[in-house]
């Protein structure tokens, strides 16, 4: 049996411990442990770093204004940013709702055909119209001066504030009234417009009263609705570029409805019947001689220069130009105009058929 010498024991225990304080097989301690980052605080929340949260300039702006903010960001209990506030409320609406008509102008004239504008303080919503002619509905009405029924109107816009009225078909000379009633019309905050607006106009436009009374007479003499178009359509067009008082547009008018009636495919007893109806109704647009100069008659009367004589001497001259040789037309045209003058208060003024 072989035994270590002593010295032999001193290595191996050196040895040992050598082997231990180095590390060999077994573990040290980690002494670099994690660091905790620190929280924010806004307004009694806790916001954790590296997140952020959301903040306002202020608690509360007027109304039509627009709430600022900005994102406050925490890095290590640190929050970037200057908003001190959590929430923001943006005013109600309070302002006064107002209406003004623009077009047309008080007590000022216009033509038959002529829109109309209107503008609000801001955008709304509830306009309404009548679609037919009877007693008015909505709270945008287009009557006579003197009142009844409503006329028949389209209401557009485009961004809500700024709106147009148009009156279906044309308006007759007379004075009229247009108003925007405030019952039913809101903003977009709902507060109501506490007061309308409204104007009294004048509608002289020779043109128009001209056209519409044609048509509206041979309707009620038992023509065609077909026939009574075609006779406006062309007066329309034949008057176009005449000056628009009455004493250019009935010569002119005269013209345009004679062509629709004759290539209307009538007999001959209705085309002489119709013409006939065409003169009658031309005439009856001027309501006493004193009439032909005034700018606001309240019967069927466009201002016109003075000068009847002319008048008659234009329209004789193209009723026998249209006549020709058929002496039956010539003499039921001329029975036509004479029994008119009784009505324009003009039976005294003279005039000659050109033969």
């Amino acid at each position: 049996m072989k035994h270590y010498r002593p010295r032999n024991l001193f290595f191996v225990v050196l040895i040992t411990l050598f082997l231990n304080g180095c590390g060999g097989g077994s573990s040290s301690t980690n002494d670099n442990s994690s660091t905790t980052l620190l929280a924010c605080q806004f307004n009694g929340a806790s916001i954790v770093s590296g997140s952020g949260v959301t903040a306002y300039q202020s608690s509360s702006v007027p109304n039509g204004n627009s709430c600022v903010s900005e994102v406050r960001s925490c890095t290590n209990g640190s929050l970037s940013g200057s908003y001190a506030f959590s929430g923001c409320t943006i005013a109600a609406d309070k302002t006064s709702l107002t209406v003004t008509i623009v077009k047309p102008e008080k007590n000022r004239s216009i033509v038959g055909t002529a829109v109309y504008e209107m503008t609000f303080s801001e955008a709304v919503s509830g306009l309404s119209g009548n679609n037919l002619a009877a007693p008015c509905e909505g709270n945008v009405q287009l009557t006579a001066a003197l009142g009844g029924n409503c006329y028949p109107i389209s209401i557009t816009t485009n961004d809500n504030v700024s709106w147009t009225v148009d009156p279906d078909g044309e308006l007759s000379n007379g004075n009229y009234l247009f108003q925007v009633l405030p019952a039913g019309i809101v903003d977009l905050a709902s507060n109501t417009l506490a007061v309308g607006d409204s104007v009294e106009f004048r509608v002289e436009d020779a043109v128009s009263t001209v056209a519409n009374e044609l048509s509206s007479d041979l309707k009620a003499s038992g023509f065609s609705e077909d026939l009574a178009d075609s006779v406006k359509a062309a007066v329309r067009s034949e008057t176009a570029s005449v000056t628009n008082n009455l004493l250019n547009v009935i010569p002119a008018a005269f013209d345009g409805a004679y062509e629709a009636i004759v290539g209307a495919g009538l007999s001959d007893a209705q085309t002489a019947e119709a013409l006939g109806v065409v003169l009658e109704s031309l005439m009856a647009n001027i309501s006493g001689v004193e009439s032909l100069t005034s700018s606001a008659s309240e019967a069927r009367v466009a201002a016109m220069p003075s000068g009847f004589e002319n008048l008659l001497s234009s329209l004789t001259t193209k009723v026998a130009t249209k006549a020709g040789n058929n002496s039956a037309t010539l003499q039921n045209l001329t029975g036509a105009l004479v029994r008119s003058l009784a009505k324009t208060g003009a039976a005294g003024e003279r005039f000659k058929i050109p033969m």
